[in-house]
């Protein structure tokens, strides 16, 4: 198309500056075309895939919440259900705790029952243990209910104080010796001789040795002289008296203050050195007048009285 010499005419230009906008225009119409055949086949393609895939969202969403609301709803069952097994729990504690209470119930029943049932072996018991330990009382055939001094006499035996003449029989009126007296007086104080007989009437091996020993040495008697302390001789009432005041004196730790001289009858009948002594005794009530106006000092005392005279004495 070009000449020789490198130049165009004006029409050739022309020719070639058409042919080679038709080139161009026919190029763009086909690019023009393509793109227009393109974006009609995908423009669909993709307002349908937005679609589905909004469907698809919604489809999820509702997916999603009705697998929530399920999930929701079967929560709410076990909540329920939990509930429920918590309830059943309760009941069953409670019928459990009821069940307790009624053991405890029982138990305490059974207790109550086991505690009766060992008070009642108790009593049972302190009732044998006291019929073991308090033997059926002896009484003595020659002290009788209405005698003056039956209750006296059975109670210093029962205290293992006196003793009769035999297992049945107690002499009431019989006459006390010195030895005999001094003997209730130390079983009353509970004393005992640490040395022999001083005296000389009295062997070593006589029932009342030892206790005749005993009240020398605690200063309640001095004998009729001093060696001689006559222990079967019968014992005077003036000379109970001397006797029982010492003993007394001795168990209070002290001396009995003088005393008004006792208005008896027969008071001129007392030996002077008993005066005294008979007139403290009378005061503080261990020894008393055999009438209302005697005493009677040179009266013998029986057993009766001597008993009488040991339990002021043990009550005072």
């Amino acid at each position: 198309m070009f000449k020789e010499n490198g130049y165009l005419t004006k029409q050739e230009r022309g020719k070639y500056m058409n042919t080679q906008m038709k080139k161009k225009i026919r190029t763009l119409l086909v690019s023009l075309i393509t793109l227009s055949m393109v974006f009609m086949f995908i423009t669909p393609n993709m307002v349908y895939a937005e679609i589905a895939e909004e469907v698809t969202a919604e489809e999820t969403e509702t997916t999603d919440s009705t697998n929530e609301e399920e999930v929701n709803e079967e929560e709410v069952d076990e909540e329920e259900i939990d509930e429920e097994e918590v309830d059943e729990e309760e009941v069953d504690e409670e019928v459990d705790e009821e069940e307790v209470d009624e053991e405890e119930v029982d138990e305490e029943e059974v207790d109550e029952e086991e505690v009766d049932e060992e008070e009642v072996d108790e009593e049972e018991v302190d009732e044998e243990e006291i019929d073991e330990e308090t033997p059926e009382r002896k009484l003595f055939t020659d002290v009788p209910e209405n005698h003056w001094a039956f209750d006296v006499i059975h109670e210093l035996r029962d205290k293992d104080i006196v003793k009769g003449m035999s297992e049945t029989e107690f002499a009431p009126a019989k006459q006390m010796t010195r030895a005999e007296f001094v003997t209730l007086l130390v079983n009353t104080l509970g004393l005992e001789a640490t040395g022999s007989s001083r005296f000389v009437d009295i062997s070593e091996n006589a029932w009342y040795a030892n206790t005749v020993q005993a009240a020398y040495e605690a200063g309640i008697v001095k004998g009729m002289s001093e060696t001689h302390f006559a222990p079967n001789k019968n014992i005077t009432r003036e000379e109970m008296a001397t006797m029982i005041l010492q003993a007394y004196e001795l168990k209070i730790g002290e001396k009995v203050e003088d005393a008004e001289e006792a208005t008896f009858a027969d008071e001129e009948q007392i030996s002077a050195w008993a005066k005294e002594n008979v007139n403290k005794v009378v005061a503080v009530g261990l020894m008393k007048g055999r009438a209302e106006d005697q005493f009677a000092p040179k009266g013998i005392t029986n057993r009766a009285e001597g008993a009488q005279v040991i339990f002021n004495l043990l009550n005072k």
